[in-house]
């Protein structure tokens, strides 16, 4: 019997044993041994039926012999053929690296761990599909074959049609799968999938589709609903597809709730009643791959308490396609009723500005309304009265949702149907300050927040009191996330946030980014409540980006994202340095915050987790820290079940564990050994989970100066490639950290000239540890011998030189402010050489900064020193100007 390629089959037949003479049936499955292959460069995948327990190894190459990627894994039953056993490459034998995008002429090899082996080249199969006429016309191309191959077509869809067309001429022939044959309607979205089998059994595919769209719809509450009150449906859709949805509509039926309104924007009829849906209007909606859209609907929960809601969500489009999974485009939500319907709502308030406002300058207040029960409360009203000196220019709010009651130049007042259990919704409001105000002019802000369903109305009033001042400039840059697959050939993604800590309009602002070198611009983004927003750099250059704000105004911020491709040819080792620099054309009274450098390594392939605790962690107030966990994926395997333990300080009790996204399972107290345990169910390559933390000190610690709180994570390790980066730890400290470090900034080392230093002093401890407010600070610079104290200014008033309080001998002292935690402040000390020091001479500089409270604990006291040495020089040296500043 000639048994072909992979063939398989049975063996039976019956035979007489015993002295019976019974008859044994005997059955018995036979098989070939040697592997083939099926490969479909459409969808970059490879697979093939074989017995289990046997090692694979792929290599493909490109048509130079040239490795483009390996796999390896172990044959298996595939859940998915049906009892089946083989190996796949999107399954069972898994990329050594970013999975590869196969090309026509690419030789695929296998070896399994028997000995046997196979090899397979990669010919096209070209064609143009026709929707309309139902038929797709092919040909192929593979010089390297004589012989005609078997070709046949199917509709790669559930209950899809297939058809054989013969064998084809691998040089130049053409065939036609016509599907009216077989009675079966095309549709966009529908793969049709297309392969020729070679000799050997090996075959290969290619796939051919009209885009379509893709839709889905996601429906969820805010919180539970409470009886009599109003409550939020979030709506969130998108286009996951590869074509634009036209004429989409959204339709919404409620029960138990009646509807109030929406933040859509989108005409709609119906009432929202199961007998009369309510249905939007959404018109065209593009494809969108990095984010997706949002709106509320306000609904008033009309069933009694101990009840339950129930609403449906459902969208679809005007175009007739094929989507895969139906299932996404229809959603629903369903809740209990909490037992009582009381909210605790509470209101406070600031100013978007580090700095005293400006006369004739706008700024923008904050007013922020909290709700602290877990029951959504019933429609919201704030009333905010500005000083009188101010004037009333716009408003805006954080959320959605929000509408103006009535407006004057001094009174804003704003509603909304509610404000959910367990969160805050923010409102700000720019004004513009008199320029008859004077400097050091109080001016004073009251808020008002009313509700029907707050029964304590006692912290519903609040006042900001704050004083007029000079202007300052001061843009800050801070670092956020940074994720991906550090690998050659993967995707890696970086964000950041800046800010105008100031209290003017920076003019010129740019944001330049420095690409790392072997990494290629992919796209930028930006973000905000409802998720990401295109956002394309001015400038995109060779190795770098830029952005022009043009004048950005006093405490606003902006958030940035980009996506970089890591060449596939890059070195594994080689440094990933992205550095941001954040630049405007008036000077800053601090710089030390204007400039934000990523540092990274490609890395090789395998299991590579990460996890991050020290980029996002702060004081809630004096008595809680709060820690967010960021926990990555940065390898190139799919891990199953990684555990992350955090050794919480021991002086510190749990207040609560919760996550923010990823694939959580639970968090879990551990106190006899201060743990808390997080459960993940999995992470794929490039995907990140971020988790939180909040302890509680002990209430004899609260106030406390001088005491360390050590935070430590650790995740799972999986034998790791980069297994430092498995660990990482927080020290947080109780009181300030003064600082001060200067350089030389420009000047001629030599007798006679007059050289200049730059100087920044500070607090570098988180809020709330601020130096005593109560007491200011001092800064003592002692010149070294040979030189004369000229000047000070103050980059915070540059025309201005500042003073110093006492000089005595080479001794000079200056009188500042309160140090206020995580400030910078910058000046410039001028001083002179004296005509007669040598050549040679050492300039010694010490210079201190410390604050005046005999109650502050300063918690790194070597900081508050430092030293500067510099020589006299014979020959002529002009330093380069603002060495530390743009």
């Amino acid at each position: 019997m000639d048994v072909p390629p992979q063939g398989r089959g049975y063996i039976r037949f019956t035979e007489e044993v015993g002295e019976a003479n019974v008859d044994a049936i005997f059955h018995r499955p036979f098989y070939d041994l040697q592997p083939s292959m099926a490969v479909n460069y459409a969808h970059d995948w490879i697979e093939g039926q074989y017995d289990p327990g046997y090692q694979v190894w792929i290599t493909v190459t490109n048509s130079l012999g040239e490795i483009k990627a390996t796999a390896q894994g172990e044959t298996g039953e595939i859940p998915y053929w049906g009892g089946e056993t083989g190996f796949a490459t999107h399954y069972n034998v898994t990329w050594d690296g970013v999975q590869p995008d196969l090309q026509v002429g690419d030789f695929v090899y296998l070896s399994l761990g028997n000995g046997l082996t196979d090899e397979l080249q990669l010919g096209e199969i070209g064609g143009v599909l026709d929707v309309d006429a139902d038929t797709l016309e092919g040909y192929l191309d593979i010089p390297w074959l004589t012989d005609p191959l078997p070709v046949d077509c199917g509709v790669w869809v559930e209950n899809g049609s297939g058809m054989g067309v013969g064998e084809i001429d691998p040089n130049g022939g053409t065939f036609t799968c016509d599907f009216t044959e077989v009675g079966f309607d095309l549709k966009p979205g529908m793969d049709v999938g297309v392969g020729y089998y070679q000799p050997d059994a090996d075959k290969v595919y290619n796939v051919f589709n009209e885009p379509a769209p893709d839709l889905r719809i996601n429906l969820w509450g805010q919180g539970m609903p409470a009886s009599g009150n109003n409550y939020i449906l979030e709506v969130h859709y998108n286009n996951d597809g590869w074509a634009t949805a036209p004429g989409v509509t959204i339709q919404g039926a409620f029960w138990g709730m009646v509807y109030l309104s929406d933040t859509s924007g989108f005409n709609h009829t119906g009432t929202g009643d199961p007998a009369n849906p309510i249905v939007w209007d959404v018109g065209n909606v593009p494809v969108y791959r990095y984010g997706e859209s949002v709106f509320y609907v306000f609904v008033q929960v009309v069933n009694p308490p101990g009840g339950g809601v129930f609403a449906t969500a459902d969208i679809d489009s005007s175009m007739d396609y094929y989507q895969k999974d139906e299932g996404r485009k229809h959603a629903s939500f369903e809740s209990g009723i909490t037992e009582t319907n009381e909210s605790e709502l509470n209101i406070g308030k600031w100013a978007w500005a580090w700095a005293p406002v400006v006369p004739g300058q706008d700024f923008v207040y904050a007013v922020n309304v909290c709700n602290n029960s877990e029951n959504p409360s019933s429609e919201v009203y704030i009333t905010d009265t500005l000083p009188v000196s101010t004037t009333l220019v716009s408003w805006f709010a954080q959320e959605p949702g929000w509408e103006q009651v009535s407006a004057s130049d001094h009174e804003l007042v704003v509603k909304r149907p509610t404000v959910s259990g367990d969160r805050c919704s923010e409102v700000d409001i720019n004004v513009h300050l008199s320029d008859q105000a004077w400097i050091d002019m109080n001016l004073h802000n009251e808020a008002w927040v009313a509700a029907s369903s707050d029964p304590n109305p006692t912290d519903n009033f609040t006042t900001m009191d704050h004083p007029v001042g000079t202007p300052e400039y001061n843009l800050h840059i801070y670092p956020n996330w940074s994720y991906g697959q550090f690998v050659p050939g993967g995707e890696i993604g970086y964000e950041l946030s800046f800010a105008n800590w100031g209290n003017m309009p920076m003019p010129g602002t740019l944001l330049t980014t420095y690409l790392p070198q072997g990494t290629e611009f992919i796209a930028a983004f930006s973000w905000d409540w409802s998720g990401q927003i295109p956002f394309t750099p001015t400038v995109i250059g060779d190795g770098y980006l830029l952005w022009d704000f043009g004048t950005f105004p006093n405490g606003y911020n902006q958030n940035i994202g980009m996506r970089l491709k890591i060449d596939s040819n890059t070195p594994v080792g080689t440094p990933l340095v992205l550095e941001n620099r954040l630049t405007g054309e008036e000077l800053e009274y601090r710089y030390d915050d204007n400039v934000l450098i990523y540092t990274d390594s490609v890395h090789g392939i395998g299991p590579n987790l990460r996890v991050d605790k020290h980029t996002n962690w702060y004081w809630k107030w004096e008595g809680q820290l709060q820690y967010e966990l960021r926990i990555l994926n940065v390898g190139t395997q799919y891990l199953e079940d990684p555990v992350v333990i955090d050794t919480y300080p021991t002086s510190t009790t749990v207040s609560n564990c919760w996550w923010n996204h990823g694939p959580f399972i639970g968090c879990e107290v551990d106190e006899a050994n201060h743990q808390v345990i997080y459960y993940l169910d999995n992470l794929k390559p490039g995907e990140t989970a971020s988790a939180m933390l909040a302890v509680d000190l002990a209430p004899e610690d609260i106030g406390v100066l001088g005491l360390a709180f050590v935070n430590q994570v650790d995740i799972s390790d999986f034998e790791d490639i980069a297994p430092a980066d498995n660990h990482d730890e927080v020290t947080s400290y109780t009181g300030p950290d003064v600082f001060v470090r200067k350089w030389l900034k420009e000047g001629e080392l030599r007798a006679g000239e007059l050289i200049t230093y730059t100087v920044e002093f500070g607090n570098l401890n988180r809020k709330p540890w601020n130096g005593d407010n109560n007491f200011g600070s001092h800064i003592t610079e002692t010149l070294p011998a040979g030189t004369t104290f000229v000047e000070a200014i103050g980059y915070w008033d540059p025309a201005t030189p500042w003073e110093p309080e006492t000089i005595n001998g080479q001794e000079v002292s200056w009188s500042s402010g309160p140090m206020w935690a995580e400030q910078t402040w910058t000046f410039d000390l001028v001083v002179q050489i004296d005509e007669d020091v040598p050549i040679g001479t050492e300039l010694l500089n010490v210079i201190e900064a410390w604050g005046d409270s005999p109650t502050d604990v300063d918690i790194n006291p070597l900081n508050n020193t430092f030293e500067y040495r510099l020589e006299t020089i014979l020959y002529r040296l002009l330093l380069p100007l603002a060495q530390r500043t743009p």
